[in-house]
């Protein structure tokens, strides 16, 4: 009942646009209702709204969002990607790299962190690591999404060859199934 009252409140203030209140009870709910260290939900919530208001091109408001969700850095390499982006899109192309690094430390398999990372490299005029990340992302992929993100990372950043790789790559591994719509 308690978790449906933490949902319901999540939502109402995701309805307002509000600041959550109540952190510290909030975290002490999701502490004894969990056995391990792991991603707790409202921090969820706010990574999947920065998230969609990034792709909105809202970045004041994916700011806030990412803000609110600073706590999740030390568990989810998203938290650093999304930063990443952010910086990328302000202009501050070292810390967007920095960021993205650290996203690829945090979870060095994530295709996503690793297609961040490519990106900074090539915004930051360095091509030749942009690949070679995103060399390594085409490494990571386990599911269509990733390769979807993948394709779509390689072709915006002038890299198809290794798009059409992914996707041939992935075609041969599971004949049945479609690649990754491109």
């Amino acid at each position: 009942e308690a978790m449906d009252a933490f949902s319901r409140y999540l939502w109402a203030v995701k309805q307002a646009g509000d600041t959550a209140e109540f952190d510290e009870e909030l975290d002490e709910l999701e502490a004894v209702e969990s056995e391990r260290a792991r991603m707790q939900a409202r921090y969820e919530a706010q990574l999947n709204i920065a998230g969609r208001r990034m792709a909105n091109g809202d970045f004041a408001a994916a700011e806030r969002a990412l803000a609110r969700a600073k706590p999740a850095a030390r568990v989810d390499d998203r938290y650093d990607s999304l930063r990443s982006l952010l910086l990328q899109e302000k202009g501050d192309v070292q810390a967007a790299v920095r960021a993205a690094q650290q996203a690829c430390a945090r979870n060095p398999h994530s295709a996503r962190a690793r297609c961040t990372l490519a990106g900074a490299y090539c915004q930051a005029g360095n091509r030749a690591k942009g690949a070679s990340e995103l060399f390594r992302a085409s490494l990571c992929c386990r599911d269509t999404r990733d390769e979807q993100l993948f394709c779509y990372s390689a072709v915006s950043m002038g890299f198809p060859e290794l798009a059409l790789s992914a996707l041939r790559r992935s075609l041969k591994s599971s004949p049945d199934r479609l690649p990754a719509l491109f």
